[in-house]
């Protein structure tokens, strides 16, 4: 082997290790710029579980819910827009189970709520040369676990 052969694949090897370097660092970068957006996303919807199954509960009403739901959007950062939360509410009551009657024949229905919470939106996320628009839907109820 020649040493003009010995540089050129030692020139060959770096740049195939630079290239390397810049996909890992662009990697890192979308990593970085990603990941923030998906906790948040995955922390709005565990809210948004929460409060359903708490809405249900206490009997809230629609407009209450979707205040909630806004308030907690705004400090996780999610940028919703509160025309955006669609709630659906319906009283119900719950059954009585038949051991239930047999220990206390008083006893009656108590009314629950029925809770629907829809959301969606979108976050941008810039990137050089380009912005990447992440889509973003929510269905939370009350009976989610």
């Amino acid at each position: 082997m020649s040493l003009a052969q010995h540089h050129v694949e030692i020139i060959a090897k770096a740049l195939r290790a630079l290239l390397a370097c810049m996909i890992l660092a662009a990697l890192a970068f979308a990593l970085y710029q990603l990941a923030p957006v998906y906790t948040r996303n995955y922390e709005f919807q565990d809210a948004a579980r929460r409060e359903a199954r708490l809405a249900s509960a206490n009997m809230k009403s629609g407009p209450a819910i979707q205040e909630d739901i806004y308030q907690k959007a705004q400090e996780i950062g999610v940028p919703v827009e509160i025309q955006a939360i669609k709630v659906e509410t319906a009283a119900t009551e719950s059954h009585v189970s038949s051991l239930d009657s047999m220990m206390d024949p008083t006893a009656q229905a108590a009314p629950t709520g029925i809770v629907e919470i829809e959301v969606s939106y979108a976050v941008p996320v810039r990137f050089p040369g380009y912005t990447l628009q992440l889509q973003f839907h929510i269905h939370a109820d009350d009976r989610d676990i």
